[in-house]
């Protein structure tokens, strides 16, 4: 977290972060409570909340990126099971909107 508070500045090394996260297995990290987390990184990667940029509608963007992350973390941290992740949308979530909405 002090890394991607103190050393991200801008959305490609957010990208960057979040994809050696994805490589190295961090979502398969239990994080006691992980939306503070979520919610910088999706602030960091400067995701729209409706999900309208036009880079989200591309394989392998930052929102795809997210999401690998959002629902690794969420099912290892025990949040939700691993059949629901199907069914899961970030902006929709009302515990990671109250987290966005503190920063």
């Amino acid at each position: 977290m002090k890394y991607l508070k103190h050393e991200v500045h801008d959305r490609k090394t957010a990208f960057n972060f979040a994809t050696w996260l994805f490589i190295y297995d961090f979502g398969k990290c239990d994080i006691r409570n992980p939306y503070p987390f979520l919610a910088l990184l999706f602030k960091k990667m400067e995701l729209d909340k409706d999900i309208q940029d036009n880079l989200n509608n591309r394989f392998d963007t930052p929102y795809d990126r997210f999401l690998d992350l959002y629902v690794d973390v969420l099912i290892s941290s025990k949040i939700i099971n691993a059949n629901e992740a199907d069914y899961l949308i970030p902006d929709k979530d009302t515990m990671l909107l109250d987290e966005l909405e503190k920063l």
